[in-house]
């Protein structure tokens, strides 16, 4: 399966690059890992080109573009990939949490075996909460939609069936973050989603600048 690994960034350089090798690790190796990498109009995009230039190759793209709504941004990821359409699978990277090696490889063999499948998400075994690590059972942020169990948004994967449902979305159908605008296009259209184990492959972070979570960052 070609995957299309997709992540958006602003003002969390040092974090992005962790992302990338993250990413340039893992065990499956058919991935494009498309960078949206987000500026305030004052920033001149030459100044991060020194951060990721010895990363940066066919498999690692990155594109720069002005800081937007957060849905318009994810999107932009994928479709800064020409040939987006011919991926088979599309793989949400959050900048600031972690992925281990069998992450994609984990995705990926479930996709295969049951054909059914337009959306995966996984919980998570493990925080890591400033500096102090916190293992417990983190399913999701709420707001999922009636009858839909959608687990931790940074773990979100997706066929090529799903991302036709969200690539275009309506006026109306643009409410709130893009995890919540997909959960609901996805639930609307009666998608078929379940769970993959990556509870130990997927650590999320929780550093206090998280736009939804910072109030989640516990006293040192």
């Amino acid at each position: 399966m070609k995957v299309l690994c997709f992540t958006c960034s602003y003002k969390r350089p040092h974090m992005l690059r962790q992302c990338i090798l993250n990413i340039q690790s893992q065990k499956y190796s058919n991935v494009i890992h498309s960078i949206n990498l987000t500026l305030d109009k004052t920033i001149i995009t030459s100044n991060y080109d020194i951060l990721y230039d010895d990363l940066v190759n066919e498999k690692c793209i990155i594109n720069y573009s002005q800081n937007s709504h957060q849905n318009i941004n994810h999107l932009t990821a994928i479709k800064n990939i020409k040939n987006y359409e011919s991926y088979d699978l599309f793989i949400k990277i959050d900048d600031d949490d972690i992925y281990k090696r069998n992450y994609i490889s984990n995705i990926v063999k479930l996709f295969s075996e049951d054909s059914s499948i337009d959306i995966l998400t996984s919980k998570a075994k493990y925080q890591l909460n400033g500096f102090n690590i916190y293992s417990g059972n983190y399913r999701n942020l709420g707001g999922n939609p009636p009858d839909y169990d959608f687990n931790m948004p940074p773990t979100f994967a997706f066929n090529k069936k799903a991302l036709q449902f969200i690539i275009n979305p309506t006026s109306e159908e643009l409410l709130g973050f893009e995890d919540t605008i997909w959960r609901n296009i996805w639930a609307k259209n009666k998608l078929i989603h379940k769970e993959v184990d990556n509870s130990s492959e997927f650590i999320w972070h929780i550093h206090g600048k998280n736009i939804s979570t910072s109030n989640f960052l516990r006293p040192t």
